[in-house]
């Protein structure tokens, strides 16, 4: 006998495998109780509906979900329909089938653009993407290795919910998706909506932190472009003079900034042997003198160096 209980385990896959079967199986208890005389079947749309709320409020998701599945649409005015579609959407996030609890919701605010159950519609939704990137095995902040349910979930809650109270907590999560599939221009993206939109949020300081690293992984080395190599840096120094308490996102920063900061000397120090095979000692000692510039530059030694040379051959 398959319950609710054996369902809430299995990837999603198998899990609507047995939902579909304790489905059928509910139906067919149903339906032998009411030849029996044991179970008066609901007359309209709306007393159906009750059923199942009652039912929900009970505990028994797996039953009002088979009433509401028993039913057309086109049994409900358009104010039971949306109370339809809401609890519809309750009894699969219940029984753990989290993608099908936004699919029964997902044009709920082109279809009932006044309704007062949005709010409702809007919490479930978050949540059913909260919980589709939180399940399978966990890797950082609790996340999935396949996303990709939780990202349409989730992206579509920024554009039809979005005074939603969970806006930054949706930001994170897809932030932290791009980040984790290693497309950092996505992931910077994601991070600065959610610095831009929500003041004050919980998650400003790892959006600070995922933004600056996100433009550091994306140089391969001092051959990159000098402008990118430049904005690395100054998002990597704006984190640090940011006050952050997280003393690993710290560590991490001071490393990629060492890093970087080195990257932009050996460019430096590249376009300056260039110049000088070209013969241009002026274009040369400009760029010798950025990395002089610095009293802790890592490469000051090489540069004093090569400008000694210029000047003893003059």
């Amino acid at each position: 006998m398959i319950s609710p209980a054996m369902i809430s385990h299995g990837n999603p896959r198998v899990k609507r495998a047995l939902l579909g079967c304790f489905l059928l199986a509910s139906l067919a208890s149903l339906l032998g109780q009411a030849g029996c005389g044991g179970l008066v079947l609901a007359k309209t749309g709306h007393e159906l509906l009750e059923r199942a709320e009652a039912r929900l409020d009970s505990g028994n998701p797996g039953s009002a979900l088979v009433l509401l599945e028993s039913v057309s649409e086109e049994s409900f005015d358009e104010q039971d329909l949306a109370r339809y579609k809401l609890n519809l959407a309750k009894a699969h996030f219940k029984l753990e089938d989290y993608y099908q609890a936004f699919h029964a919701i997902k044009d709920f605010p082109r279809d009932f653009p006044a309704s007062p159950l949005l709010p409702q519609v809007a919490e479930i939704e978050f949540q059913a993407g909260h919980r589709l990137a939180a399940s399978g095995y966990r890797l950082f902040l609790g996340l999935a290795s396949d996303l990709d349910d939780a990202t349409e979930v989730l992206e579509h809650l920024l554009i039809y919910h979005p005074a939603s109270q969970h806006i930054d907590d949706a930001l994170r999560i897809l932030g932290e998706a791009a980040y984790l599939n290693e497309d950092y221009e996505l992931a910077i993206e994601r991070y600065s909506e959610l610095l831009q939109r929500v003041r004050n949020s919980h998650w400003a300081d790892m959006a600070t932190f995922r933004v600056a690293m996100s433009q550091y992984q994306l140089l391969t080395g001092p051959d990159y472009d000098a402008a990118a190599l430049e904005t690395a840096q100054r998002e990597l120094v704006g984190f640090l003079r940011s006050g952050s308490k997280n003393n690993e996102f710290v560590d991490e920063a001071r490393l990629a900034l060492a890093r970087t900061e080195l990257w932009i000397e050996q460019k430096e120090l590249q376009i300056a042997k260039y110049y000088l095979t070209l013969g241009n000692d002026y274009g040369a000692r400009i760029h010798l003198e950025q990395i002089l510039k610095k009293a802790d530059a890592q490469l000051r030694k090489e540069a004093a160096e090569l400008l000694r040379q210029m000047a003893a051959k003059k």
